[in-house]
């Protein structure tokens, strides 16, 4: 195997262990606290998100005034091995500390060992590393310190450090399973419209922990996730609004451009999914058009329709494909194929972008598809969403012609 076939980080994973230290340990909370500085140097969305990802997913909704101190703060910053002394003057290390203005907020305690190149469902001891979080919890009550204590892990950690307030007397606490990490990351990287810089590094460490077996999510977990995934809330909510925005944005061009475009058979709400005969992960919406006069969708003749959004290519398609934002013209199955273009305007196609296929055939049958793909990428460099609008519009008016052309072809 070479160095190619495995993630950044399993290449930079080579800590040589040490007796009573896990490289596996001592690598991931490095590697963690580099990843969340990274996302929260960021302003607005990516910093909420990842402030949401603290507050909900790290530490399950624990620390009463938590989220306040988090969006009111200047600078979040994650340390690692702050060296303290506890009771007895006898020093320890905290492996990973977050900063809100300089003032402690969290003390995060990560517990994962490696057995043969993966990460064993098994912490230490249990009654060590309990009596380690006893210490740290007696430490910020000594302290005075209203940061919370979260023990990040791969299994669920001392059975009573969630329910004995007494033996644990921190401000609050939290357990948190690396795979839940793994789990946001995965939502972060396919849903955020991140600098493709971070996404690197994002994706990396998604890989890094999939293959430390780091990334086994339970049934339970998911579901626990899935109620505070909503509050990963403001950057995917500011996400969906802007891309319903692009979408209606882009449905007006549509109504005022596209020849007879038919307001009875249009998606129920945006983003509609399937809206591709040939991509299953595809969102946007589509229009029919011409068939005038007829409503009932089974006797149109044409069924020709266009479709615009974003799509995830299949595998066989297109190999290491990202998201693609997409206009498309097709004919469904049970309607009529579309003429191909004269030769010169097909090659005036072809030079702004269009795939032109005017018979397809699979084992439902046949149909045409006239194909303009983008990478969204290329938006990145200015306002995504009047980026992506004018992308839509002008593939919309683009695929209006077509159609105009196509149907004189009929004739």
């Amino acid at each position: 195997m070479g160095l190619a076939d495995n993630s950044l980080y399993s290449n930079l994973f080579r800590y040589v262990p040490r007796e009573k230290r896990s490289p596996l340990e001592d690598f991931s909370t490095e590697a963690l606290a580099d990843l969340l500085n990274r996302l929260l140097e960021k302003k607005g969305p990516t910093r909420r998100a990842t402030e949401v990802f603290l507050t909900q997913v790290l530490c399950d909704g624990q620390g009463k005034d938590l989220d306040q101190r988090l969006r009111s703060a200047e600078r979040l910053i994650f340390g690692t091995q702050r060296r303290v002394f506890l009771k007895g003057n006898r020093p320890r290390r905290l492996d990973l500390c977050l900063y809100a203005d300089k003032a402690l907020a969290l003390v995060i305690e990560n517990k994962v060992r490696e057995t043969r190149g993966r990460a064993e469902y098994v912490t230490d001891d249990p009654s060590k590393t309990a009596k380690q979080l006893e210490e740290y919890a007696q430490y910020l009550r000594g302290e005075r310190s209203d940061a919370g204590l979260v023990l990040l892990s791969i299994d669920e950690g001392p059975g009573d450090f969630l329910s004995d307030e007494k033996r644990y007397p921190a401000s609050f606490r939290s357990v948190c399973r690396w795979p839940q990490v793994w789990l946001w990351l995965t939502k972060l990287a396919s849903r955020n419209n991140l600098e493709p810089e971070l996404l690197v590094f994002i994706r990396e460490f998604i890989l890094f922990l999939k293959e430390k077996n780091m990334d086994d999510i339970d049934a339970k977990e998911f579901q626990r996730f899935g109620k505070s995934l909503p509050v990963v809330c403001d950057y995917l909510e500011t996400f969906d609004n802007k891309l319903r925005e692009i979408l209606k944005d882009a449905r007006k061009v549509a109504e005022k451009t596209l020849p007879q475009y038919k307001k009875q058979l249009l998606p129920a709400s945006l983003p509609a999914s399937n809206v591709r005969s040939d991509v299953e992960n595809a969102i946007g919406d589509f229009a029919y058009c011409y068939d005038s006069g007829t409503k009932d969708w089974e006797l149109m003749k044409l069924k020709w329709y266009v479709g615009w959004g974003f799509q995830c290519p299949n595998a066989k398609a297109a190999k290491g494909a990202k998201v693609q934002a997409f206009v498309c013209i097709e004919s469904d199955y049970d309607g009529t194929l579309i003429p191909l273009p004269p030769a010169k305007e097909k090659t005036e196609l072809e030079e702004k972008g269009w795939t032109v296929s005017p018979k397809i055939t699979d084992d439902e049958g046949s149909y045409s598809l006239f194909l303009k793909v983008c990478d969204p990428e290329t938006f990145l460099g200015g306002p995504f969403t009047k980026a992506s609008s004018d992308w839509f519009r002008r593939g919309i008016k683009e695929a209006a012609q077509i159609l105009k052309t196509a149907k004189k072809a009929l004739k």
